[in-house]
């Protein structure tokens, strides 16, 4: 705190989002998401760059294999990337209060 009390600049205030854990969506064929996109998640665990990263070699290792069937290559990686960013958003949550202003309802 003390870098902000000594800080020449002013404060100025970022609203942070989030999706509700365990966001899901319908499939569309040959279309699939990732990074923040599918798991916008606050930023106190540290995640949500590891998550986008993961994302992104995860869904390259299942259309390599599957590269001619594109969409058994997304459901694939969909059946892994789901669980485990629905893991990362269900502790992200909990610091918030320590960062959030007294009497201002979290978004």
């Amino acid at each position: 705190m003390d870098l902000i009390a000594r800080s020449e600049a002013p404060l100025i205030a970022r609203p942070l989002y989030a999706l509700p854990v365990g966001h899901r969506w319908v499939r569309r064929p040959g279309l699939t998401l990732i990074g923040d996109a599918t798991h916008l998640i606050s930023p106190f665990a540290g995640e949500g760059a590891n998550l986008a990263m993961l994302d992104g070699a995860e869904l390259a290792q299942a259309i390599v294999p599957d590269g001619d069937d594109i969409e058994a290559a997304l459901a694939s990686y969909e059946a892994a990337m789901l669980p485990r960013s629905e893991r990362a958003a269900s502790y992200t949550g909990g610091p918030r209060h320590v960062f959030q202003r007294p009497g201002v309802a979290a978004a």
